[in-house]
């Protein structure tokens, strides 16, 4: 039988020793979070494909392995007395472009700085016209010529 060994590994800072983490703050109260591993992030991702339920048990499952201290009691609080929406937590709102999950996984996949708001971003120039959805016609493919074979 083929035994698989895991060896126990955290995100260590190389100059300090000390485990890399995460810090935020919502509602007032301030929370550290570990950065996720592949495998975590993979299992927040990979549940929106089983449906809404899988994603709210894989989301919160995600917060309580990452969170420090008791962030997770409290952030699970926080949404059970209405102060925080689910929305804010994932997926994001209208003054937040990603909620609190998708900010720890962009972090945890090496980027420093977190999706900028829209606001924050380079202008660039919108086009007037509504957005395609396919190739428009007779662009970008050439008619053959050989004749279609009969059935």
């Amino acid at each position: 039988m083929k035994e698989f060994h895991v060896a126990a590994q955290a995100a260590v800072d190389d100059d300090a020793g000390e485990e890399k983490v995460l810090e935020f703050s919502v509602a007032g109260q301030d929370f550290v979070a570990s950065i996720p591993t592949t495998g975590q992030i993979a299992l927040v991702a990979g549940s929106a494909v089983e449906g809404e339920l899988d994603v709210i048990g894989a989301v919160f499952a995600f917060l309580k392995a990452v969170l420090h201290d008791d962030g997770y009691r409290r952030l699970r609080q926080l949404v059970q007395d209405g102060v925080l929406p689910l929305e804010l937590v994932f997926g994001g709102d209208e003054e937040n472009p990603m909620g609190i999950v998708d900010w720890i996984v962009q972090a945890g996949l090496g980027d420093e700085r977190p999706t900028q708001r829209s606001t924050d971003s380079s202008s660039s120039p919108r086009s007037g016209g509504p957005r395609s959805t396919g190739r428009s016609s007779g662009r970008g493919s050439i008619r053959s010529v050989s004749q279609p074979v009969a059935s």
